[in-house]
C-alpha cells in the first residue's frame, strides 16, 4: 500500500488542475479535459482510500483481494489524462507515459488473475492420487504415489524425490506458512509409507 501511496500523491494536484481550468472558464475539449482530470483524481483517491481500509480490516485468509485492482485501473486512466493535457498544451505526446498508462490498466485488470495463478503456484495438495506442488518458474511438480521414491521432512527443509530422478525441494525456513507446509508433508509421507504396504501386500 505505501508503494501505491507514492502513485496516488500527484492526484490531488491533477485535481486543483482541473478546478483552476474550470474556474478560468474553460469550454469545449478544455471543459472536457478539466472534468475529466477531476474525475479520474477522484476516483484514484476514493478507490484507494477502500483498498486501504481493506488492507488494514482484512485477515489472513480473506482472499477478496483477488480480483479487479481498481487503484491500478484508475491510476491508468488518470495518466491517460496527463497525456492528453499535455499534448494539448504542448503537442508533444509523452510516449513513456502512455505505455505505462496501458500497463497500469491492463496490470489492474489481470490483477485477479495473476493472484489466483500466484496461490495455486505455492499450493502443496495431497490427496488419494499423490502430491502436487508448485515448482519453480510457475511450473508443477505432480508425482503419484507409486512414482514416489522418497518424502523426507525435516526442520529446516524437506523433499520429495520420484523413481525417474524429479525432485521437489520446500525451503520450510523461507514459507509463511511453513508448520503447515511441513505437517502436510508428513501426512504425505504416512500416506505414502500406507500406499506402499497395501502395494507390497
Amino acid at each position: 500500500m505505501i508503494q501505491k501511496a507514492q502513485h496516488v500523491l500527484p492526484s490531488p494536484v491533477l485535481m486543483r488542475d482541473g478546478w483552476l481550468r474550470l474556474s478560468a472558464g474553460a469550454s469545449g475539449q478544455g471543459l472536457l479535459l478539466a472534468s475529466a482530470e477531476i474525475a479520474t483524481a477522484a476516483l484514484v483517491i476514493g478507490s484507494f482510500l477502500i483498498a486501504a481500509r481493506r488492507a488494514f480490516t482484512r485477515t489472513a485468509d480473506d482472499h477478496a483481494h483477488h480480483r479487479v485492482d481498481w487503484v491500478d485501473v484508475f491510476l491508468g486512466l488518470m495518466l491517460a489524462v496527463e497525456v492528453f493535457v499535455h499534448y494539448q498544451e504542448t503537442g508533444h505526446i509523452q510516449r513513456p507515459t502512455v505505455l505505462l498508462s496501458a500497463t497500469m490498466v491492463v496490470f489492474g485488470l489481470m490483477h485477479g488473475r495473476m493472484m489466483q495463478r500466484a496461490r495455486r503456484h505455492h499450493m502443496l495438495r495431497v490427496d488419494d492420487g499423490g502430491v502436487t506442488a508448485g515448482a519453480k518458474f510457475f511450473r508443477t511438480f505432480s508425482a503419484r504415489w507409486k512414482e514416489i521414491a522418497d518424502i523426507s521432512v525435516g526442520d529446516s527443509d524437506a523433499r520429495i524425490r520420484t523413481r525417474d530422478g524429479r525432485e521437489q525441494r520446500f525451503n520450510l525456513k523461507n514459507l509463511t506458512k511453513a508448520a503447515e507446509v511441513r505437517d502436510a508433508l508428513l501426512a504425505a509421507r504416512v500416506e505414502w509409507q500406507q500406499q506402499l504396504s497395501a502395494g507390497a501386500s
